[in-house]
């Protein structure tokens, strides 16, 4: 999944026609031995997701255009050449469009943007902030939100990427005295 922010900054990479103007874009890939079947399972989840603009890449050079946005999303942020704080929290599959949203309001509300890629299909969740060096001040308590809310939907923010020294003092949001006392048992 890529939200606007996301599509905005790696637009030009995407194939001819591909909209950037979505609220987001969620990129599913489907295999297997039979075309036929992968296609029609691919039109099964387009009717589940019902989406605005259901497309499927009719070329093999269509669909590496849309996994090269994805993963050359790093070197168009450099490209940028401005601060990036960068996150990774983990919420319930149905919770991941009202995580973006609470990520949307956080950079409307601190005159940032936040391009969030994710992993959908586990709601795995990446929201990059950038931010100016005059709102550097403002990045922890983003963050702290951003891990509030995670928990809140009934998520975790030790996602793929662990804890960390940043999010060590948010283990507490979601985790028992004991359990955060195991764990120090185990590091001893």
């Amino acid at each position: 999944m890529l939200n606007r922010a996301t599509l905005e900054i790696v637009g030009h990479l995407l194939p001819a026609g591909f909209r950037t103007d979505h609220e987001a874009v969620l990129v599913i890939e489907q295999d297997g031995n039979d075309p036929d079947q992968v296609l029609e399972q691919l039109a099964v989840m387009v009717e589940i997701l019902d989406g605005i603009d259901n497309r499927v890449a009719q070329s093999e050079a269509e669909r590496e255009g849309i996994w090269k946005a994805r993963r050359h999303l790093g070197h168009a942020m450099v490209e940028l050449r401005q601060n990036v704080f960068i996150e990774d929290i983990a919420v319930p599959i149905s919770k991941v469009p009202e995580m973006v949203h609470r990520f949307q309001a956080l950079a409307e509300k601190h005159n940032m943007r936040m391009p969030v890629v994710a992993h959908a299909g586990d709601g795995n969740l990446h929201p990059l902030l950038l931010f100016e060096e005059h709102q550097r001040h403002l990045v922890g308590p983003i963050a702290a939100q951003i891990f509030r809310d995670a928990v809140e939907l009934g998520g975790t923010v030790s996602a793929e990427h662990g804890l960390g020294a940043l999010k060590r003092d948010f283990a507490a949001l979601e985790h028992s005295p004991e359990e955060i006392g195991w764990w120090l048992r185990l590091k001893e």
